[in-house]
C-alpha cells in the first residue's frame, strides 16, 4: 500500500482520499481483505470524499491506464 511507503511524510498531514467506491467510506464491511485496508487507511486519519462514477475523471482516467512499465514494479 502506497500510505505506508510514505508514512514518515503523511503522518499529521491532512490527507484526502477520493473514491468511487462507497463501500470504502463506511463501516459496513465484513470482508476481512477490505477492513484490513481501510485500517491501514485510517491510522492516517484521512478525509475520505465519495465521488461517484462519472463525476470522479480522474479515477476513471487512472483506472483505464495500462501503461505502466513492469520493469519498474519488480525492481
Amino acid at each position: 500500500m502506497v500510505l505506508i511507503g510514505f508514512h514518515t511524510m503523511l503522518h499529521g498531514a491532512r490527507l484526502h482520499i477520493h473514491t468511487d467506491h462507497l463501500n470504502n467510506t463506511t463501516n459496513n464491511n465484513s470482508a476481512d481483505h477490505i477492513i484490513c485496508g481501510l485500517n491501514c487507511v485510517d491510522q492516517f486519519n484521512p478525509y475520505i470524499h465519495f465521488i461517484p462514477g462519472k463525476a470522479n475523471i480522474i479515477a476513471g482516467k487512472l483506472s483505464w491506464l495500462d501503461c505502466l512499465d513492469k520493469s519498474v514494479l519488480s525492481k
